[in-house]
């Protein structure tokens, strides 16, 4: 019970982050770096993508052709297990940018810290 109340309370806490960082915005201007910039302009966090919910308004975060099977990533992202593209900077910083925690993999984030 302790761990699933620290897990909903950081989870809350990234929400509301995300609110109080702007992380909705209507202007046509680029997105932040942890946004993903929706057809009608909006700005919406990344691990809003592809979760079952229209963020957008306009679908274009649930459409089948960016949710659909696993996506080809670039030499420069870390692959999650749910097949999901994430930049490699993102992986071990401590955020669950995966949404099924593969990129903060205590076994690999620690080796992977050590390592420095």
């Amino acid at each position: 019970m302790g761990r699933k109340c620290l897990l909903l309370t950081l989870y809350l806490l990234t929400i509301f982050g995300f609110l109080a960082a702007n992380a909705f915005s209507t202007n046509n201007e680029s997105c932040s770096l942890r946004q993903f910039q929706c057809a009608n302009g909006k700005c919406i966090p990344l691990p809003w993508i592809c979760d079952g919910t229209d963020d957008c308004g306009d679908k274009s975060d649930e459409t089948i052709k960016k949710c659909e099977g696993p996506q080809k990533c670039s030499d420069t992202e870390f692959k999650c297990m749910n097949g999901k593209c994430i930049p490699g900077t993102w992986h071990c910083d401590g955020d669950n940018d995966c949404r099924d925690g593969s990129d903060e993999d205590p076994t690999v984030c620690s080796k992977y810290i050590l390592s420095f």
